[in-house]
């Protein structure tokens, strides 16, 4: 039985339907970046730390998008400017990072059968 494997790769597909919108998807990327951690915390893989410093990022990212939009957001009539959107950087980074973290943990895994099993270490 292989959940971990399936963890991380049904945590990969809800952080790429979650980025067909973003905004709206933020909760998906969070909730699928998360279990993709989860997962391959589990199994014990070598992306394990990419793949927890992504969940870190993004929580940070989206709790900043969120305080930002309950601010009345940034630029333009807000009376705060562009810059605070730099703020925004670690959801991206985020994404990014976990869509790398769970590649070297996929590919590690194929190198290991027995990886992926939820063993101890």
């Amino acid at each position: 039985m292989r959940n971990a494997h399936w963890m991380v790769v049904v945590g990969v597909l809800l952080m790429l339907v979650g980025a067909l919108d973003a905004m709206e998807g933020a909760v998906l990327i969070l909730a699928g970046s998360g279990l993709a951690a989860v997962g391959a915390r589990l199994a014990h893989g070598r992306g394990e730390a990419l793949l927890a410093w992504a969940f870190a990022l993004l929580l940070s990212g989206v709790a900043a998008m969120v305080a930002l939009t309950a601010a009345g957001g940034f630029g333009g009539d807000s009376g705060r400017s562009a810059w605070w959107g730099l703020l925004l950087l670690p959801y991206a980074a985020g994404w990014i990072l976990g869509l790398a973290g769970a590649t070297v943990w996929v590919m590690d895994d194929r190198d290991h059968p027995d990886r992926g099993q939820l063993a101890p270490r």
